[in-house]
């Protein structure tokens, strides 16, 4: 199942507390002129474990901000080498470009994307 992010706030909403396990750029050097999409995949414990993966359609650009060192990590709340969302949401949205922020919990750092339009996929 697909969903966009601007016509779902709600899903986006309570994924905050969701664990980042990977991030990924599928850019195909053999086609550079197909749309090239950023992947992320997250996990939420509630009653069950749910897993999504967020795909940024058609990146145009991406930049990653990460605290790294001892004062960046609070070791009551969280593990050191995990990343946990904080908040999502879209900055600018105009007919062919969103700004997507992801704010990291505890001051960890930042995401920001440039893409077409954002789709939820739940996994199974």
């Amino acid at each position: 199942m697909k969903l966009t992010g601007i016509q779902n706030n709600e899903l986006i909403n309570n994924l905050s507390d969701a664990k980042i396990h990977s991030i990924y750029f599928n850019f195909d050097v053999d086609n550079p002129t197909q749309p090239q999409d950023l992947v992320i995949s997250v996990s939420k414990l509630n009653t069950d474990l749910e897993r999504y993966q967020f795909v940024f359609h058609n990146t145009s650009s991406f930049n990653i901000k990460i605290q790294a060192g001892e004062q960046s990590i609070n070791p009551l709340c969280y593990s050191g080498d995990s990343l946990y969302i904080q908040s999502i949401w879209c900055k600018e949205k105009t007919e062919k470009h969103q700004h997507w922020e992801i704010i990291l919990i505890d001051n960890g750092g930042n995401i920001n994307i440039f893409a077409e339009k954002l789709f939820i996929q739940e996994l199974d």
